[in-house]
């Protein structure tokens, strides 16, 4: 019995010595997990830091008066060089380089609050050009741009560079695409034509009309008087006759061959526009002056369309039939993507610098719970006419710098993003 006297006591210390361990490596987890939360948290919140920094970047660059590549010559500041470093200290203390998005002066990061309205922390964005022109370069061909925001809180960074690629209407290749089939067309009186070749001779030249067919080529080319054709140049036929009449269906985009693709197109397009007019089923919205030389609109009608006497710019989407009238000037596109029809209201001398897409996408069965129609299958007919007692119509092609214009207020898309 005297041998087992303190047996008690080492048990004791014993059990205590492994509650002290197992305690401690109780403390060590939860002092590792709140660690590992600390450092989540901060990570995310630096990561949405960076990406507020990404979408404030890319509602400067689409509201911009200024080309991306005047952007781009800013952004290189005096020296004319623009660094491809993503270190903050570097593009701070390296280099002239000025942010696009700053605290008011290259050095200080602008501050971003949180739903208290206190500061949770401060970003720089950096403009480059794109890898496929090379970051550094100071001309954009492509409107493809990279944004590298790097996010700041307390010590911790991010760096977030994401490439980004303008939304544009697809390019038109002919100055009236026919973007359906079988096709009626009636050209305007005499002196007045349709042009492809680039007015500003910078080697935007197209065909002057567009077609599906082979059998809608004749129609468009019966239809145009012989002494006329001299008023149809583009670029498969410089010197008419015969009228320059292509076949470009393979030439369009992929997404202006089919009715679904082409109201896809339609939704972006509404979702930005600028002036939105919905007459109803059976109502007209009649326009006359729409924006300016430095205030390209994106212009929807939901509906019927009436285009009068007034000088328009910008992009005209039409989603009913289009009638025009009077002396009017548009410079830019008119898509009419619907009912696929235009024709005159009443007499007049009309002038488009730019292009004109004319496609049905939808039946002829509007009605006040359908207004727009049902969306076909595939392309259906569309008719065209600037024909009529004392009218006249000029469409000419001003060259791809002026049909950049009509892109001004799409917005830049993320197409990849890198993180660091």
């Amino acid at each position: 019995m005297h041998t087992q006297r303190g047996s008690a006591l080492i048990l004791a210390l014993l059990l205590l010595i492994f509650l002290m361990v197992l305690g401690s490596a109780l403390l060590t987890s939860v002092t590792l997990d709140v660690a590992i939360g600390e450092n989540y948290r901060s990570e995310t919140q630096l990561l949405y830091l960076a990406e507020a920094g990404i979408e404030e970047a890319r509602v400067l660059l689409q509201n911009s008066p200024e080309t991306p590549s005047q952007l781009l010559t800013d952004a290189a500041a005096a020296d004319g060089v623009l660094s491809t470093s993503r270190d903050l200290d570097t593009l701070l203390n390296g280099t002239d380089d000025i942010p696009l998005l700053s605290g008011g002066n290259r050095s200080t990061g602008k501050v971003r609050l949180d739903t208290s309205g206190q500061p949770a922390g401060r970003y720089f964005v950096f403009l480059r050009n794109d890898s496929a022109e090379g970051m550094a370069s100071l001309t954009d061909t492509n409107q493809v741009l990279t944004l590298l925001t790097v996010a700041v809180m307390g010590n911790s960074r991010k760096v977030l560079e994401v490439t980004v690629m303008k939304w544009r209407f697809p390019q038109l290749p002919a100055s009236l695409v026919l973007n359906g089939s079988p096709l009626m067309f009636s050209p305007s009186s005499p002196s007045a034509g349709i042009s492809g070749v680039d007015a500003s001779a910078n080697g935007g030249d197209k065909n002057a009309v567009g077609v599906l067919t082979e059998g809608d080529r004749m129609t468009v080319l019966d239809s145009i008087p012989d002494l006329d054709e001299i008023q149809y140049p583009g670029i498969a036929v410089r010197n008419p006759p015969p009228a320059d009449v292509g076949l470009i269906d393979t030439a369009l985009d992929r997404r202006l061959r089919t009715p679904e693709g082409m109201e896809r197109i339609v939704e972006s397009i509404v979702a930005i526009a600028t002036d939105l007019r919905s007459p109803g089923w059976n109502g007209t919205a009649v326009l006359g002056d729409m924006g300016s030389s430095s205030d390209y609109r994106v212009v929807v009608v939901n509906g019927d369309c009436e285009l009068d006497t007034g000088v328009g710019y910008g992009l005209l989407l039409v989603r009913g039939n289009l009638r025009t009238r009077g002396s009017f000037h548009w410079n830019g596109l008119i898509v009419v993507i619907g009912q696929g029809t235009i024709g005159w209201a009443g007499a007049g001398i009309g002038v488009i610098s730019g292009g004109v897409l004319v496609a049905r996408t939808r039946a002829d069965d509007r009605s006040p719970t359908n207004e727009l129609g049902t969306i076909l299958p595939s392309r259906g007919e569309v008719d065209v006419d600037f024909n009529g007692g004392g009218n006249r119509l000029q469409l000419d092609n001003p060259g791809s710098a002026s049909l950049d214009l009509v892109n001004q207020k799409f917005p830049y898309m993320a197409i990849s993003r890198r993180e660091w």
